[in-house]
């Protein structure tokens, strides 16, 4: 024998509705001021700089977007890069991590490759710390 089918329409099913509760959005973007994060609608002053290898070889150009660590470093985030595959090749085969930049406002500071990667519009990025202050 089979059970006794229910011939009420789905809609008609008397289960409560539940409603979906929407998270609030953050008040202010979490930062991490040790990163060289550029937020949304807010972009840093940009200089010209050409990331050398400490003997003196030309690794890439572009436009660097420095900022100020709290430790009294500073992070920089190289966009535009003239020889993109140049600092990843360098980078992930031949280890560079330390370099030499000089920057186009006549500043010259040593620090370390602390990442490469791409951006949604397929641009390579170089992230670059220095431990010094810059002057």
């Amino acid at each position: 024998m089979m059970p006794a089918r229910d011939s009420r329409p789905v809609a008609a099913t008397p289960y409560a509705r539940v409603e979906r509760v929407r998270p609030l959005p953050p008040v202010q973007p979490r930062v991490d001021f040790n990163l060289p994060v550029a937020l949304p609608g807010l972009r840093r002053p940009t200089v010209q700089a050409t990331i050398f290898t400490p003997a003196g070889r030309r690794v890439t150009g572009g436009l660097a977007e420095v900022a100020p660590t709290l430790e009294g470093g500073w992070t920089a985030l190289v966009r535009s890069l003239d020889r993109p595959g140049a600092v990843a090749s360098m980078y992930f085969s031949e280890g560079l991590r330390d370099v030499v930049v000089h920057f186009g406002d006549g500043r010259t500071a040593t620090a370390r490759i602390t990442g490469t990667s791409f951006l949604a519009n397929s641009e390579r990025i170089c992230r670059l710390a220095g431990d010094e202050p810059l002057a």
